[in-house]
């Protein structure tokens, strides 16, 4: 075959993917009218249009997008791009994204803060996970000209934690030590390790904590891959970073998620909306929707354990084999990893800082007074503000009152069953700017099968839900007694406290009795 003809071949699939771009750019005018003018009047090079275009549908939403990302991909991946609309094809093959230098001082000292406070004020344990990022210690992961600082800035703040005495465990040798390791444990299209990179920490964690807790009944054996069940769809997911160049870029993943083969019974609450997850670990925790569903740039199948970020999530098991009580600060790394977790230990609260907004995060911590706190993030989510503001200082100031709470007996809640109304509630008067425990001995149910009950701090002008707390009845019905402490906002507005009689939308038909409620200003 002639030298002409294989140059033929080989330019025939970048002229293509130029003539599908021109097509696809031209029947969204509006997004890229300009710049395409500007092309055809050699005013811009098409590397430079292909920049200008890249800018604007990364935050734009316009016709057929997904197919110019694709095409806009193909045309990167066919011209030798290795950087994309800010995303990088690895050495590997896998996409990365590019994390700048920041200065992690004040998160270090806001953790330090935090955890001297837990362990002077509440002697609560303190253990703070690095987590990886999608970028190997040895250095080989990023193609030649491309500097990233995940992990410069997370040698930096673990460094002033050690220095400071805070108890700290990287998990970065276990998972990203080189790209074989990335290549492994996580997704090759999500900026999120995958189930098995998750896995590994939970072995790392649970070994770290049985350390610090010999008589917490930490069963190792949960943490075995041979106690797992592993389920995978090929072809199933494109993840954060290749929706961003499309599927000829980068490719696509399997989805993959675990499940246990061992009998589990708990639940996994979502105040936020109300949701109460009840039955095995599967009904508690996996969404469906992401493995019943095949959508690539609409779905984001990572979140098909608990579904997504959420400001609180609380998991209970009464057959777990520790009853410690875990409280873990996170951000979206930690989905599958506390549905491990979930298995093991009798209580797990989780809170996303970035969202969670009710309290500060020290006072929930001296409220719930869990058994240790674990605070866990990647490299990549070291530069966010709400990380760093965990009220410790207002903490200490509040200490140093000590105001005794003034207790108002409430007696007995009664919701008699009505099938016609499915917003039944009681309600009590709140003052604002205020601190309160609600505290009741148990929930009689004479009518109807709720799984749980719900609080809500509401907003009676606006008619809105400020917090809401949901109590799983099959776990607290043996518990000692149920309780919610919680903060009212600077407002001059009506605010009540409501008793559901069940979740909040699914209350008709159900008679229930709270016993013994006992309301404490604080």
């Amino acid at each position: 075959m002639s030298s002409q003809k294989r140059g033929c071949r080989i330019k025939l699939p970048l002229i293509t993917a130029l003539a599908l771009l021109i097509v696809l750019s031209a029947v969204n005018v509006k997004i890229v009218g300009d710049p395409l003018t500007a092309l055809t009047r050699h005013e811009l090079t098409f590397e430079e249009f292909v920049d200008t275009v890249e800018s604007r549908y990364s935050s734009d939403n316009f016709a057929g997008k997904s197919g110019f990302v694709n095409v806009n991909g193909l045309f990167a991946r066919l011209t030798g791009r290795r950087v994309l609309n800010k995303v990088v094809r690895g050495t590997n093959g896998m996409l990365t994204g590019i994390v700048s230098d920041v200065d992690v001082t004040e998160l270090a000292a806001s953790i330090e803060g935090f955890a001297k406070y837990l362990e002077e004020y509440e002697d609560i344990p303190f253990l703070y996970v690095q987590l990886p990022y999608k970028s190997d210690l040895d250095g080989n992961f990023y193609p030649e000209g491309v500097t990233a600082c995940a992990n410069q800035n997370t040698d930096h703040l673990l460094s002033c934690l050690n220095a400071a005495g805070v108890n700290a465990l990287d998990m970065r040798p276990q998972l990203s030590q080189t790209s074989e390791m990335i290549q492994q444990y996580f997704y090759k299209t999500d900026h999120h390790w995958n189930p098995e990179g998750a896995f590994v920490a939970f072995r790392e964690i649970m070994a770290e904590l049985q350390i610090q807790f010999p008589e917490g009944n930490i069963d190792m054996e949960y943490a075995q891959w041979e106690m797992w069940e592993r389920h995978e769809k090929e072809d199933w997911f494109l993840g954060s970073w290749g929706k961003r160049v499309g599927q000829f870029f980068g490719g696509t993943d399997p989805l993959i998620w675990y499940t246990p083969q061992f009998e589990t019974s708990m639940s996994c609450s979502i105040p936020k909306h109300g949701e109460l997850h009840c039955g095995d670990f599967s009904a508690a925790n996996i969404r469906t929707q992401y493995i019943e569903q095949r959508d690539l740039f609409g779905y984001n199948p990572y979140c098909v354990y608990i579904g997504g970020d959420y400001p609180l999530v609380q998991h209970r098991n009464l057959e777990a084999p520790s009853e410690l009580r875990l409280l873990i600060l996170k951000d979206s790394f930690t989905l599958p990893l506390q549905s491990y977790f979930s298995t093991v230990f009798q209580e797990v609260d989780v809170i996303d800082p970035r969202y969670f907004t009710e309290c500060s995060i020290t006072e929930y911590a001296e409220w719930t007074r869990p058994d240790i706190v674990l605070f866990m993030i990647n490299p990549s989510s070291l530069g966010g503000d709400k990380y760093k503001k965990l009220g410790t200082e207002q903490a200490i100031a509040n200490h140093a009152r000590e105001e005794a709470p003034i207790v108002s007996e409430q007696g007995d809640i009664v919701l008699a069953s009505d099938s016609s109304n499915n917003y039944r509630y009681a309600t009590i008067p709140l003052e604002a700017d205020s601190v309160y425990r609600v505290t009741f001995d148990c929930v009689d149910v004479v009518e109807g099968s709720p799984d749980g009950v719900a609080l809500t701090l509401y907003n009676r002008t606006k008619e809105e839900r400020t917090s809401n707390r949901l109590f799983d009845l099959n776990y607290y019905q043996v518990m000692d007694g149920y309780e919610w402490t919680f903060r009212t906002p600077k407002t001059e507005d009506t605010l009540q406290l409501l008793f559901y009689a069940g979740i909040y939308g699914s209350t008709a038909g159900n008679g229930l009795i709270y016993r013994n409620v006992i309301l404490e200003k604080m």
